[in-house]
């Protein structure tokens, strides 16, 4: 199992970000629209895919400090999409230079109306396809937004998923590997079905 390095949850900073440019490899570069992480953002493949990402969308999101050989230059990685964003029309990115606000408007978030059984049959057949799932990144990927897990529905689907998620795991149909912090308690949980996928960025 190739080890997720530490993440010091002190440096994690939550913020909306614009996604300015996407490379011809699929990885994206983003700037902070709140002076929260001055800098790039470099936000990894299987993130800018997942989310279909484009020159002008934002996103809230969190990111922590990138890693020491790429700091200098890009000094954040994006590490967590919380809220999709609505996108921002091309004149507000002009804007942007001069830290002027941009208005932004949620996505609704219904309700989940899948039983239990079509939940599970959407992670065994969906969990195998290479990429690295969290039980948020596998609601996502469900119910197309963010698991909130003060609605009861939402915590039971997402309490399914994490079942299902780790059951597969203990049946070796998915590799898993824990991301500790300073607790006995694992702060983060991957799973995918390809072990070599499980690199430092937590996503494939």
């Amino acid at each position: 199992m190739i080890p997720i390095p530490m993440i010091n949850p002190s440096e994690v900073r939550e913020t909306t970000i614009v996604v300015h440019a996407i490379a011809t490899s699929g990885v994206a570069y983003a700037r902070d629209l709140e002076g929260n992480a001055e800098g790039q953002i470099f936000v990894p493949q299987g993130i800018t895919r997942k989310f279909d990402m484009k020159p002008g969308d934002t996103f809230r999101a969190r990111v922590a400090p990138n890693f020491p050989d790429r700091a200098d230059v890009i000094p954040w990685r994006l590490i967590y999409v919380d809220v999709p964003r609505t996108e921002v029309p091309q004149p507000f990115l002009n804007k942007l230079e001069y830290g002027l606000p941009v208005l932004h408007s949620l996505r609704p978030a219904p309700k989940p109306r899948l039983t239990d059984d079509q939940i599970k049959e959407r992670v065994r057949e969906d969990a195998v396809d290479g990429r690295v799932w969290t039980t948020r990144e596998m609601f996502f990927h469900i119910f197309d937004r963010e698991v909130v897990y003060k609605e009861t529905a939402d915590k039971a689907a997402a309490t399914t998923i994490g079942n299902v998620l780790r059951a597969m795991a203990t049946e070796g149909l998915l590799y898993h590997c824990e991301l500790y912090t300073k607790s006995t308690i694992a702060h983060a949980v991957y799973f995918c079905s390809d072990m070599t996928a499980l690199k430092p960025e937590g996503f494939r």
